[in-house]
């Protein structure tokens, strides 16, 4: 009786769901090929949707696994993200699979995800599609799907045990968003979900140890991995979790944890909230440099790094003194971000509130070695979008006439001279950039 609550609730979530999309980001530049069946079959659980631009252009190849809880959704409720990714220049497939309960589980889902690997492999050319560049993303359940898709493209042992063929594919990237990595997790609404996913006897099954991610050593050969998750998200623990995972076993990753759009709030809008996410994704895989929000763990590194950027500028960085808002950046910036290259940080940059309409542009320091490479752009486009995005009518800075370059750079964002407002003896710039 429960279970066919739990999929009658799943079915009613799907339809609320669909009304949440935001179809304004969607582009007719994208053509889009419904219902193409990967399996030889009619059924419509063994279909995909194709996005592509439609150009002479070999692009990436992103696999996109819905979620639903394992037992409900379809492939549309991802229809925005897949147009959105495609818009960026990657060949997405969309997925279904066969929803778990009652006939059906998730061991049957991955074979399903197995197969339409498969054909896209076989029919990738028909879409300017490169298969030497394939990344996979999953959302909440569809994340442990995406897991067990990669892991089966590297490790043979598992694709024994499931009784797959072998494969001439691997995956570049993997994308987790609000993913239920930890379903394995003890307590009775997990272990109800289990036993209504998964065979009788699951825990004896050769296949499902491969699903303990905690306890699987394969996972030290997973690819770049994002993880997306934000403060709405109910799941976000399992996001952290599993980031400390991959990080003990040396796998390069990167979290985000951006807006309050809720539990796979990226497939409802992509650009809300944080309208840079996307493109930080995309750079993350293409060259490991990415943006993200300022959290407690980079204190030290921020830090670090700040008082080498002001012994480079002949300054001395003090946040014991008069630089001690450094210490609860929280609470003394409306946003803080830092750039990393991998894992070192190579970039700062923040906004600080000066009234409801103007915010003072605040830590714009880039890494000298990175310097001539775009970076300062990105950072400034990061923050001129989030002021934005956050109401601002304007952004001020002040600094001084012998920094050439950075004054450059301002003024190809759209500063301009403005009179002084504030009292730091050090400035002779004061600039204003208006939204």
């Amino acid at each position: 009786m429960i279970n066919r609550i739990m999929k009658d609730s799943g079915n009613k979530a799907y339809v609320k769901d669909l009304e949440r999309l935001d179809h304004s980001l969607e582009s007719n530049l994208v053509t889009v090929k419904n219902d193409v069946n990967y399996a030889g079959d009619n059924d419509a659980e063994h279909t995909l949707d194709v996005y592509y631009l439609d150009n002479d252009k070999m692009k990436p190849v992103l696999v996109d696994v819905h979620g639903g809880g394992f037992i409900s959704h379809d492939k549309k409720i991802d229809s925005v993200f897949a147009n959105v990714m495609a818009q960026k220049g990657f060949v997405v497939f969309t997925i279904n699979y066969r929803l778990a309960y009652p006939e059906h589980n998730v061991f049957d889902q991955i074979e399903d995800i197995d197969k339409a690997t498969r054909w896209i492999v076989n029919n990738a050319l028909a879409f300017k599609a490169d298969t030497s560049k394939m990344f996979i993303a999953g959302h909440s359940s569809g994340g442990v799907n995406a897991i067990a898709e990669v892991l089966l493209s590297l490790s043979e042992n598992m694709r024994s045990d499931y009784g797959f063929n072998s494969r001439n594919y691997f995956y570049n990237g993997l994308i987790l968003d609000c993913g239920l990595m930890q379903f394995y997790k003890s307590s009775v609404a997990y272990n109800g979900m289990r036993n209504m996913v998964f065979t009788k006897g699951y825990k004896d099954d050769k296949r499902y140890c491969h699903l303990m991610f905690d306890k699987n050593d394969e996972i030290m050969k997973l690819p770049s991995t994002v993880i997306i998750t934000n403060k709405s998200d109910e799941l976000k623990a399992m996001s952290y979790d599993f980031k400390k995972l991959l990080e003990r076993n040396n796998v390069k990753n990167v979290l985000f944890d951006t807006g309050s759009d809720g539990h796979m709030g990226v497939i409802f809008n992509p650009l809300s909230n944080d309208s840079t996410l996307i493109d930080d994704i995309v750079s993350f895989f293409n060259d490991g440099i990415h943006i993200v929000p300022y959290n407690d763990s980079f204190k030290q590194q921020v830090f670090d790094f700040t008082d080498k950027c002001f012994e480079e500028l002949g300054k001395k960085f003090e946040p014991d003194g008069r630089h001690d808002f450094y210490n609860n950046i929280g609470d003394n910036f409306v946003v803080f971000y830092c750039l990393f290259d991998q894992d070192k940080l190579i970039g700062t940059v923040a906004l600080k509130k000066i009234d409801e309409n103007t915010v003072e542009l605040k830590a714009m320091y880039l890494d000298r070695s990175y310097r001539g490479k775009g970076l300062g752009r990105r950072l400034m486009n990061k923050i001129v979008d989030e002021a934005k995005r956050l109401g601002y009518k304007s952004i001020v800075l002040d600094s001084m006439s012998q920094y050439k370059d950075a004054l450059r750079l301002y003024e190809r964002t759209g500063f301009k001279n403005t009179e002084r407002y504030n009292d730091n003896l050090y400035a002779d710039v004061f600039m204003i950039l208006d939204l």
